[in-house]
């Protein structure tokens, strides 16, 4: 089973708008950014070079809770995906336009 993940500032446009593609998608927004002070150079290899056996059990503790409780979806992902469908289709975007009524 291929599970396409992307890392991106903007979605990319789709052309596929069926049922299948609207239930597969999950959107996680992540909206903090690390400047000035808040940023540490560096901070993945720090982390990794002590705690990665940590890390490798708390991600395979998370991941077996999530198999056993089903995932949870925040609204935030849900409005996410559903904005980035709509503005992939091209007839949505044309009827909610001031052109389609002019």
């Amino acid at each position: 089973m291929a599970r396409p993940r992307f890392a991106t500032n903007n979605l990319p446009h789709i052309s596929d708008l069926s049922n299948g593609t609207a239930r597969r998608t999950l959107i996680m927004t992540l909206n903090n950014s690390f400047e000035g002070k808040a940023k540490k150079v560096g901070l993945a290899d720090d982390i990794l070079a002590t705690e990665k056996e940590g890390i490798i059990q708390l991600a395979l503790n998370a991941y077996a809770k999530a198999i056993k409780d089903e995932f949870t979806v925040r609204e935030s992902s849900k409005l996410a995906a559903k904005q980035w469908l709509n503005d992939s289709n091209q007839v949505a975007l044309f009827l909610q336009s001031e052109d389609c009524y002019s």
